[in-house]
Order: C-alpha cells, then sequence, then structure tokens
C-alpha cells in the first residue's frame, strides 16, 4: 500500500474505534438512567443527573470525533499529507525536483499536479475604471 493509503487508513480506523467504544457506554448511561428512575418509582435521586449528564457528553463527543474521522475526514487527510509532496504512483519515489515527466526510478509517466492559485492569472475587468 501506498504512505497516503496507509494514513487513511489508520484515520479511519482510529474514528471506528472511537465510535465502537462510544456506542456502547452511551447505551449503558441510558440503561442505568432508566433503572434508576424506576428504581426511585419516578422521582430522581439528587446528585445524579451531574454525573449522568458528564457521562453522555463525554461519550457524545467521542463518538462524535469517531464519525467525523470514519466519514469526513478527508480535509484532515489532506492537511497531514500536503507535505509529502508529489511522489510516483508505481513506486512511491519523490518527484519533488524531477524535470521530465517520467519517474527516475521506476520510468513511469506521471501527471504533474495543478498549478498553485498564486501561479494563475487574476481574471477580471480589462479596463480597472470601468
Amino acid at each position: 500500500m501506498k504512505d497516503r493509503s496507509w494514513f487513511r487508513l489508520a484515520l479511519r480506523a482510529i474514528g471506528l474505534v472511537m465510535l465502537g467504544l462510544s456506542v456502547p457506554r452511551l447505551v449503558a448511561l441510558l440503561a442505568s438512567v432508566v433503572s434508576t428512575f424506576v428504581e426511585y418509582q419516578g422521582t430522581w435521586p439528587p446528585g445524579y443527573g451531574m454525573s449522568y449528564l458528564l457521562a453522555a457528553a463525554e461519550s457524545l463527543v467521542q463518538g462524535g470525533f469517531g464519525v467525523y474521522l470514519l466519514f469526513f475526514a478527508d480535509g484532515l487527510i489532506r492537511l497531514c499529507l500536503r507535505d509529502l509532496g508529489v511522489r510516483c504512483d508505481n513506486c512511491q519515489y519523490s518527484l519533488v525536483g524531477v524535470a521530465g515527466d517520467r519517474c527516475p526510478e521506476c520510468g513511469c509517466e506521471f501527471k504533474r499536479p495543478n498549478e498553485s492559485r498564486a501561479d494563475k492569472p487574476v481574471v477580471g475587468p480589462a479596463d480597472p475604471a470601468n
């Protein structure tokens, strides 16, 4: 696998673990709230509410991060991998500074990434007076 693929897979796996650990805790908290409510015949004992609320908030935040890493982390992955530079798709040789459009290591053709936004001409009105 390529370096980028391993990182993407590891990040998604971490998200899956975070989500997998938060869901059973939320279910256990819900069961505990229901059993406490039934045990006290519809009333709530003093001091229990805040501990349940904090534990539920912790599990919800953990589950939220897990969902983000599992499904929506493409921007984070791009941010983390932007310093890897251009690499050959075939052999992962670094193509930074290579003049041609063939990999010097394996000979495969590669496409240069799109030019950066700073290099693109600014499109605007021809006459600034208008």
